[in-house]
C-alpha cells in the first residue's frame, strides 16, 4: 500500500502557525484539507499528516487520515531536522506545501531531497527560482514570455512613471497577498530617497501612517537587503491564474483550465478571495495562456507536483502577462477540485494516466477568504 506524507508548512510547524496571518492560515487550511481529503478518496493509499498540537483540534481533517503531532516547544530550527527524520521511515511520497517567505519552500524542499523520499513537487532548483519574483521575471524575459516592467526598489529610479502613478510593491519571496501594498509612484520616489540620504525626520514621519509597520520594513531595513522589494506599475486589469500538474518524465503534464482570480483592494492593500473555473473569456486568450503555461512547465522540467502561473489580461482584452509562478499546491486547487468529478490527486501520484480531465458544464466559483475577512472585509 503506497504511503503519503503531508506537510503543510504553516500548520506544521508551531513557530510558523503562531507567526502566519489570519489570510495565510485560511488558504494553507483550505489546501489541506482539500488535498488530504482526496489522497483519501484513492483506494489502497494510507495518507499520514504533520500538524503541531496547536491547531489539530480546530482542524476537520477527513478522519482516515493518520495524524503526527508536532509539539508546540518545536521551533523552525529543529522542526527541519525532524521532518527529514520522519521521511527516511516508511513514505513513498511527501507533499511538501509551504510559502515562499524567508526561502521555507526551498528549505523544505531541499531537506527532502537529501532524504530520497520521492517528492510531489518541483526539482529544487526550479522551486528556488520561481521563489524569488525578481529572479522569475528575468526568467520570462529569457523565454520572452510578456511580463510587467519590472525593477528593484533599489533601482527605482529606472522607472519612468508619472508622479501620479500607481505602483505595487512586492516582497520578492512574497507567498499570497502578504506584505503586497500599492503606493503613488512620487510618495514611494519621497520616501526612498530619504531613506538614501539618511534624513531620519522623514522616515519618522513616513512610519507614523497608517501603513506603519509596513513602510518601516520597506524604508528602514539595513542596506544589504534594500533590495528585498520589487516594484511594478500598477494595471488595471484582470487578474487570471492557471494550474499545471506533472504527470511524470515521459508524459506531458497535465494543464487545467484558465481561472479568475477574485482579488479586491482594501486601500493600499490586496486581497485574494477565491476564483471562478473556468474564466469566462476570450478563447484566443485562453489559449495564449495555455501555450505560457507549456512553456514555463518544460523549461522548469514540471514532472511532479503543481504550480500555479499568474496572469493580467490588461483593460483592452487583448494583452496577456505574465506576473508570477508559484511552484506548489495553490489555492486554486481548491476551485479545481470542485469543477470536476475527477480526483485530482490521483493525477499528482501519476496513478492515472490521463492527458485529459473532463469538467463540469458550469462556471465553478470557490471562496478562500477566512470567515473573518469576508464578515469585515479586513485585507
Amino acid at each position: 500500500m503506497p504511503q503519503i506524507l503531508v506537510i503543510e508548512f504553516l500548520h506544521a510547524c508551531p513557530e510558523a502557525y503562531a507567526a502566519a496571518s489570519a489570510s495565510m492560515r485560511a488558504e494553507g487550511r483550505q489546501m489541506l484539507t482539500a488535498v488530504v481529503a482526496d489522497f483519501c478518496r484513492i483506494l489502497d493509499v494510507s495518507v499520514t499528516v504533520v500538524l503541531c498540537d496547536s491547531c489539530i483540534a480546530n482542524l476537520p481533517l477527513n478522519p482516515n487520515a493518520t495524524v503526527l503531532s508536532v509539539p508546540d516547544d518545536v521551533d523552525e530550527e529543529t522542526f527541519f531536522p525532524r521532518i527529514m527524520q520522519l521521511c527516511t521511515s516508511e513514505f513513498d511520497f511527501v507533499l511538501p506545501i509551504a510559502p515562499e517567505s524567508d526561502g521555507t519552500l526551498s528549505q523544505l524542499v531541499n531537506a527532502l531531497e537529501s532524504t530520497g523520499v520521492k517528492r510531489v513537487a518541483l526539482p529544487a532548483d526550479s522551486v528556488v527560482l520561481c521563489s524569488d519574483k525578481w529572479a522569475t521575471i528575468q526568467f520570462l524575459n529569457r523565454l520572452s514570455v510578456p511580463t510587467i516592467p519590472t525593477c528593484l526598489i533599489s533601482d527605482l529610479h529606472q522607472l519612468t512613471l508619472q508622479n501620479d502613478q500607481l505602483v505595487v510593491v512586492k516582497p520578492r519571496d512574497g507567498a499570497g497577498c502578504d506584505g503586497i501594498r500599492r503606493v503613488l509612484f512620487r510618495e514611494l520616489l519621497q520616501r526612498w530617497d530619504a531613506r538614501s540620504v539618511h534624513d531620519s525626520r522623514f522616515i519618522e514621519e513616513a512610519v507614523s501612517s497608517r501603513t506603519e509597520a509596513w513602510w518601516k520594513h520597506v524604508i528602514s531595513e539595513p542596506a544589504e537587503s534594500a533590495s528585498g522589494f520589487i516594484v511594478q506599475e500598477f494595471t488595471q486589469a484582470d487578474s487570471l491564474s492557471i494550474g499545471i500538474i506533472g504527470r511524470g518524465h515521459n508524459e506531458p503534464p497535465l494543464v487545467l483550465p484558465l481561472a479568475r482570480q477574485l482579488v479586491s483592494w482594501n486601500e493600499s492593500r490586496p486581497s485574494y478571495q477565491g476564483g471562478e473555473i473556468p474564466a469566462t473569456i476570450d478563447s484566443r486568450i485562453a489559449g495564449l495562456a495555455v501555450e505560457f503555461a507549456q512553456q514555463i512547465a518544460a523549461e522548469l522540467h514540471l514532472t511532479d507536483g503543481y504550480i500555479g502561473i499568474d496572469f493580467l489580461l490588461a483593460d483592452d482584452g487583448q494583452h496577456l502577462l505574465v506576473t508570477e509562478i508559484n511552484p506548489r499546491l495553490c489555492s486554486s486547487y481548491i476551485g479545481y477540485r470542485m469543477a470536476t468529478q475527477a480526483n485530482l490527486a490521483e493525477v499528482l501520484l501519476h496513478l492515472v494516466s490521463t492527458e485529459s480531465v473532463d469538467w463540469k458544464d458550469t462556471s465553478t466559483v470557490f471562496n478562500v477568504a477566512d470567515p473573518h475577512e469576508r464578515k469585515t472585509g479586513v485585507a
